[in-house]
């Protein structure tokens, strides 16, 4: 899931993107440390839980959207 996204990015050498992560579990806190770990701070952007009326805004934000499961 998110995990391995994050480890994806990190790999990158084009660093023209920005991440944002939606939605809040129990994994958030080990998820968010990895970010730091992996040098990603910078370039990913927890939203946390987004209401249903504000998802499709977020949506029309993003050139690509990533579910992971």
């Amino acid at each position: 899931g998110v995990e391995m996204l994050l480890r994806a990015l990190a790999m990158l050498t084009e660093d023209r993107w920005k991440l944002m992560v939606a939605g809040d579990g129990p994994q958030a806190g080990e998820l968010k440390r990895l970010c730091n770990e992996l040098g990603l701070r910078s370039k990913v952007e927890w939203l946390g839980e987004i209401s249903p009326n504000a998802i499709d805004a977020q949506y029309r934000q993003c050139s690509l959207v990533i579910s992971p499961t």
